[in-house]
């Protein structure tokens, strides 16, 4: 739906104008997943606090060590790893749905004329995106922005950042040990010198790595975790590029101090004004976990990845390198179905012998794609030096393929992250109702409390009955009337005052542009007849959405049932479903009447038919007044002379003609939409007696089905003291005190059971 729906509201719009449309459709998701978030961290909270009670539960000295045994066993942290993996990435959802742009991650290895493409695309020179002949330039990882400004924001390295995130890596893969606790144990820090028998990767890493402690003067003090302010660009290349060869014996390191750029100036292709740029560090350099780099930086940050080739002599083919970072994306792109939906494949022209480009664009098909035959990574070529090739034949598809192809990628996205919620979820829940059945065996009741829950459970039962009398009355009386329901009746008669409104104002185009319309129409097929079939169609359509509204006071008079009966529930259940109101009590409670150490399905049963019931109108009453619309078909057949004529047959193309048949096109829908309501009317009491056949039937199934006495007592039984808060307490004084580890479960099952409800409705 969310796919369909924005491809309707596209239409006619220009790719920029497309492109803040697909933008807008994601911010509409973010409610949802901020709402999801925030109750998979309130479950995480739960679990905390029940991991406390537990452990004071395990220091009373009245707790048996049957009991001690059974906590012991309890492992609550593997629940809340569950969950924080649903926290991560639902948190990743919502910053990528928050995003003011589509990012376009531009990657590649050296010499392939990135930077050079990143300048085209964003008007940029030299001095804020640096390039270079052979070896890599780009150091830091950096998003371009398109804005009025021009200005660059650096966020620095702190300390403990630099160390976890630089050094760590460098230390684990070259098995250093321990990284250096403070920046004065770096710098004194004696690192092993690249010897003969090294292996070169592993030399090139310690020679990197001891260069770095070597000029470390020369970025300590930007260490500090601030932001840094650049707007003259001059200025800018010492902070995000590598230093050059032939720069003083104490080299410039300053860029190893910038954890990440940002770089805002005004892009000169309108076109791109919601984009962003992400300029990845070259894919084939030797660096510390720099698969692991890409994929975070990929996965968190980009919605479409570049991948930059050049025909340069020995790279003239699909490397080795380039299948790393095929594969890299790949592993980036999950849970995204489609590795052309995420990657594109960018051959750089210009400057190039043309048989040296024509054998690798032909490396590119063959090798590229092996696995992807279904569906191929799309192949874009332009001369990235030319700001209006680079717009022409690259950044105009790309937009367009994500136009079409982001709302799918989203969606894919969001799906993963609920099915992760919903495993944790899962998990934590079995394994709660487990630990609480054990340690409830560890603890056998005390008498007194069999007899007592039993008499309350009756109560409770005859006081729900009791309860529902005056709603079941009240609605068959409704019933058995047949008298027309008011409101229902005002917005019927309203509906068909919109149409008639629609109808005057020449079918709600205008009465000239209508006409100006029909005599193109009349132009391009010779008569009137295609016109006035596409117009009955168009008249009967409208007609059915507008008496579609019908479906909000539809739907207000089921809420009301829902307060109704969810009230009375909510109030006679103690404190199981406090703060709940109408639909959310009734699926609420259908989940704990099997969510309890005792099932009750058939309660379950009656609650889930009530709380889905559902009035609409073209599923209650368009098939009731469907044979009304019948006068708009185009044809119909003369009863007399027993021959197929045409319902509005106006002859003449002309100004006279066109008036002609929108009057009687109006006179039509006028007509039909009166029939329509009064058909309407005449059935405006089937809301009550639908309503009440609702009530009755939950009645008839929650109090006196065969089974509901029996699973009343397995309901009480499963959640005793919320039921029934403080009536237990006396009777329980020879236990130990255990109420706080109660309420810990409740509050993590609650937790649960709403995060449940919400995944029923998504």
């Amino acid at each position: 739906m969310y796919v369909q729906c924005l491809s309707l509201r596209r239409g006619q719009l220009g790719i920029a104008e497309q492109v803040d449309v697909v933008l807008s459709a994601r911010r509409t998701k973010l409610p949802v997943v901020r709402e999801k978030q925030e109750s998979l961290v309130a479950l995480t909270t739960t679990l905390s606090v029940l991991d406390d009670a537990l452990a004071g539960l395990v220091k009373h000295p009245q707790t048996p060590a049957e009991l001690r045994g059974v906590i012991a066993t309890a492992d609550l942290q593997s629940c809340k790893d569950h969950v924080q993996v649903a926290v991560d990435e639902m948190t990743r959802v919502q910053a990528r749905f928050s995003r003011p742009t589509i990012n376009l991650g531009v990657s590649g290895q050296a010499r392939v004329g990135k930077s050079t493409l990143l300048q085209a695309l964003s008007g940029l020179s030299e001095e804020a995106i640096p390039t270079g002949t052979g070896n890599p330039v780009t150091a830091v990882r950096s998003r371009i922005l398109s804005s009025t400004e021009r200005v660059a924001r650096l966020r620095m390295h702190s300390w403990a950042t630099f160390r976890d995130e630089v050094l760590k890596p460098y230390h684990d893969d070259l098995r250093l040990g321990p990284v250096p606790a403070t920046l004065e144990d770096f710098r004194r820090r004696d690192y092993p010198t690249p010897g003969p028998d090294d292996e070169n990767t592993r030399g090139v890493m310690l020679k990197r790595l001891r260069r770095m402690r070597d000029s470390l003067a020369s970025y300590a003090e930007h260490l500090n975790g601030a932001d840094r302010v650049i707007s003259d660009f001059s200025a800018l290349r010492a902070w995000i590029a590598y230093p050059k060869r032939d720069t003083a014996a104490q080299e410039d390191n300053r860029y190893l101090a910038v954890r990440e750029a940002t770089i805002e100036c005004p892009f000169p292709d309108p076109i791109a004004r919601s984009i962003g740029l992400i300029d990845l560090p070259g894919l084939g350099e030797i660096a510390a976990s720099a698969e692991a780099h890409h994929v975070q930086g990929l996965r968190d940050d980009v919605d479409f990845v570049v991948l930059v080739k050049r025909a340069n002599e020995g790279m003239a083919f699909w490397t080795k390198q380039d299948g790393l970072a095929r594969k890299l994306i790949d592993e980036a792109r999950k849970p995204i179905s489609n590795t052309a939906d995420f990657l594109g494949i960018l051959s750089n022209e210009g400057g190039v012998p043309d048989e040296t480009l024509q054998e690798m664009l032909a490396s590119i098909r063959l090798d590229a794609n092996v696995g992807l035959e279904h569906a191929p990574i799309t192949l874009f070529r332009c001369q990235g030096k030319d700001p209006a090739s680079v717009g022409l034949q690259l950044l105009e598809p790309v937009l367009a393929h994500l136009v079409d192809r982001l709302p799918v990628m989203d969606q894919e996205v969001l799906e993963q992250a609920r099915i992760l919620a919903n495993t944790a979820c899962e998990h934590v829940g079995n394994h709660l109702q487990a630990l609480e059945a054990a340690m409830t065996a560890s603890l056998p009741e005390t008498g007194g409390v069999t007899e007592k829950l039993s008499e309350l459970t009756t109560q409770m039962r005859q006081l729900i009955a009791r309860d529902l009398v005056p709603i079941l009355e009240s609605h068959r009386i409704s019933a058995r009337t047949e008298a027309d329901d008011a409101t229902l009746t005002v917005a019927i008669r309203a509906a068909h005052a919109q149409i008639k409104s629609w109808a005057d104002d020449a079918l709600g185009t205008g009465e000239a542009a209508w006409i100006d319309k029909a005599l193109g129409e009349f132009a391009v097929n010779r008569d009137s007849s295609n016109l006035a079939m596409t117009e009955l169609n168009r008249i009967r359509v409208h007609i059915g959405e507008v008496y579609c509204g019908l479906d909000e006071q539809l739907a207000a008079q089921t809420h009301a049932l829902f307060d109704e009966v969810g009230g009375i529930l909510v109030e006679r259940c103690g404190r199981l479903m406090h703060g709940l109101s109408g639909r959310e009590a009734l699926e609420r409670l259908a989940v704990l009447l099997t969510a309890g150490d005792e099932t009750c399905v058939n309660l379950q049963r009656a609650t889930n038919e009530l709380s889905s019931l559902k009035v609409s109108y073209r599923s209650h009453f368009h098939p009731v007044v469907r044979a009304r619309l019948d006068i708009l078909e185009h044809r119909y057949l003369d009863p007399e002379t027993q021959t197929i004529k045409l319902t509005i047959d106006v002859p003449g193309v002309d100004v006279v003609a066109a008036r002609h048949l929108l009057s009687e096109l109006r006179l039509l829908a006028i007509k039909a939409s009166a029939s329509v309501r009064d058909g309407l009317l005449r059935e405006s009491s089937l809301m009550d007696k639908i309503i009440h056949a609702a009530v009755e039937q939950f009645d008839d199934s929650f109090i006196r089905s065969g089974t509901s006495k029996k699973e009343f007592h397995r309901f009480a039984r499963s959640w005793r003291d919320e039921l029934f808060p403080g009536k237990f307490d006396a009777i329980a004084t020879s236990r130990i005190d255990a109420r706080q580890v109660k309420a810990a479960f409740a509050g993590a099952r609650s937790a649960i059971d709403k995060l449940k409800v919400k995944a029923q409705h998504e």
